[in-house]
């Protein structure tokens, strides 16, 4: 999606900042998810999302190839859903990410997935996650994992035409054991199933299927309908918030559209936790001494429950 040149121009300064501070940026999300083979060996994985990545291997979010063989008996390995990049793989990947420019979901940031491939010789995998993780930002409920890519590859294709059993949302579930040997769910052949064809250790190149995480906001998400949410983001003007100066030390002005319509300002960090709040806001000051250094999301809420989001680098 088309983001703004204002909003390109700055990334590279935000990166350039991000390093210099800490050595290796945070991603703006990240989640791990768990596997558990029925014998008991358990291995995870690390998605995410953020928009200085790349489709390809990013060692400065700690991302690191894996050349060689899958384990004979149990290994998870995750891959850029990018046609061009998905055979490089790894036990982390933050995929590219846009914010929304249109509907009602103006300052959400979405991503295109990431692909899960796994190899387990003992069958069915437990697969797991923090349900709270996808609560905890509005614009992460609307997450889901699949063992298909159906909608990639017959588009145009509706979400909501996919039966319950074939996606599990991670906002509203928490969990799910599936058979992964085979393109087969509830007895049923999985269309455009998520495989790779790797090397296993002894075994020579083998068909590895797997499961693909999908980051949608709510609005657009087929989970919409499982979530239980007051607060539904208003249309709004994607030049509605500014934040300045950016970066800041110790305070930053706030600069918005109708500021007197505001209810509140957040600030999160970048694993989604409320670090600072500011009910009923009377000034464009907001005090950020004593936050630490380091990348933050600044979210204003309007009187109509309107939400509007910037990055923020604190020094």
């Amino acid at each position: 999606m088309r983001i703004k040149n204002k909003f390109k121009t700055i990334i590279p300064i935000l990166f350039l900042v991000q390093v210099w501070l800490n050595g290796q940026p945070t991603a703006m999300f990240e989640a791990t998810i768990w596997f558990e083979d029925a014998v008991g060996n358990r291995d995870s994985i690390v998605v995410g999302y953020d928009t200085l990545a790349t489709e390809d291997i990013d060692p400065a979010f700690g991302e690191a190839e894996i050349t060689s063989p899958f384990d004979s008996v149990f290994e998870v390995r995750a891959g850029s859903t990018d046609f061009i990049y998905q055979k490089k793989l790894s036990k982390k990947i933050i995929g590219v990410t846009s914010r929304i420019n249109f509907g009602s979901d103006t300052g959400c940031f979405i991503s295109g997935g990431v692909f899960i491939y796994v190899w387990a010789k003992h069958q069915p995998v437990k697969i797991w996650w923090s349900r709270q993780v996808f609560n905890d930002v509005y614009c992460n409920r609307g997450a889901l994992i699949s063992n298909h890519m159906t909608d990639k590859v017959a588009a145009p294709y509706d979400w909501d035409e996919f039966p319950q059993e074939a996606y599990w949302c991670m906002a509203v579930d928490d969990s799910l054991v599936i058979d992964l040997s085979e393109p087969v769910y509830l007895g049923i052949t999985v269309d455009f199933p998520v495989e790779i064809e790797k090397e296993v250790e002894g075994l020579g190149v083998q068909t590895i299927y797997g499961m693909r995480y999908v980051s949608w906001s709510p609005h657009y998400s087929p989970c919409l309908s499982h979530l239980s949410t007051d607060t539904t983001p208003s249309d709004i003007a994607e030049d509605f918030l500014t934040l300045a100066p950016n970066p800041a030390e110790d305070a930053v002005r706030l600069i918005a559209a109708q500021l007197p319509d505001l209810r509140l300002v957040h600030i999160y960090d970048l694993q989604g936790r409320l670090v600072r709040s500011f009910p009923n806001p009377v000034a464009d000051e907001l005090d950020i001494s004593g936050l630490a250094t380091g990348i933050y999301l600044v979210e204003a809420v309007g009187k109509d429950g309107g939400r509007h989001i910037q990055k923020l680098v604190k020094l």
